[in-house]
């Protein structure tokens, strides 16, 4: 009958439809446990290298990197990344960067981990309960460091030397490079302790820590952002507060 012919072909539609929606989730959920950032803003010249062995090529808006990508800004370049979990990476001008390991599960569960070789970050991490300081890693030539949920600003100077600065939450810094596994024990300063026997230093809010060239820690040192005015700074915190909004 007319009506049953009508019937099947709506389930056979039907069925289509499911079974297309099912793929792009699927396809959805794989380049998110994969870890692929998004490029969410573009300012002057941003190069990027998808993975080895691929030419280098200009970096456009919407664009997916992933594990293995190279990001290089040249002088006035600025550039931001937009993770799955939401959480954010700007590079700011003369930075080379490159993600290693990137894999997100929901939101709760992640590990992130990335190269800033020289150049300015600024990273605002989503915060979750159930996050380490080894769920999302920077490492500079000099220092490496885990957060929880933080927004803190990153230096990678080229005599390898770095600087961190801690806006929100806290960060645990380690001497670079790390051994997989080794055991990390925890500084909460103000503690005497010698440079060479550093294992982590936690920094609170508003608080700095210079990395020599050498590797060896300064003392922690407050800071005010009121007080020490930086273009870069500004531009990243009004930026986050406009898409808090």
């Amino acid at each position: 009958m007319l009506i049953y012919r009508v019937r099947r072909c709506s389930l056979k539609l039907l069925l289509f439809i499911v079974i297309s929606l099912w793929i792009n989730v699927s396809e959805s959920a794989v380049a998110a446990s994969a870890g692929a950032g998004r490029i969410t803003f573009l300012e002057g010249e941003v190069l990027v290298k998808i993975k080895p062995g691929v030419p280098e090529q200009q970096a456009t808006l919407n664009l997916v990197v992933g594990p293995g990508s190279r990001l290089t800004t040249k002088d006035t370049g600025r550039l931001e990344l937009t993770l799955p979990d939401e959480s954010i990476v700007r590079l700011g001008p003369s930075s080379v960067y490159r993600i290693k390991l990137s894999r997100f599960q929901g939101i709760n569960r992640r590990r992130f981990t990335a190269d800033l070789n020289r150049g300015r970050m600024w990273v605002n991490a989503r915060r979750s309960p159930f996050s380490t300081r080894e769920s999302f890693q920077i490492t500079t030539p000099s220092a490496v460091v885990g957060i929880r949920g933080t927004t803190y600003d990153l230096i990678a100077n080229p005599d390898k030397s770095a600087q961190v600065s801690v806006f929100e939450g806290s960060v645990g810094v380690a001497p670079a490079p790390v051994e997989a596994g080794a055991a990390h024990e925890e500084i909460a300063w103000p503690v005497e302790i010698s440079e060479s026997e550093w294992e982590e230093i936690i920094l609170g809010q508003l608080q700095r820590l210079n990395i020599g060239p050498d590797g060896k820690p300064a003392q922690p040192r407050a800071f005010s952002p009121d007080v020490d005015k930086d273009e870069w700074v500004e531009w990243n915190r009004n930026r986050d507060q406009d898409q808090t909004h």
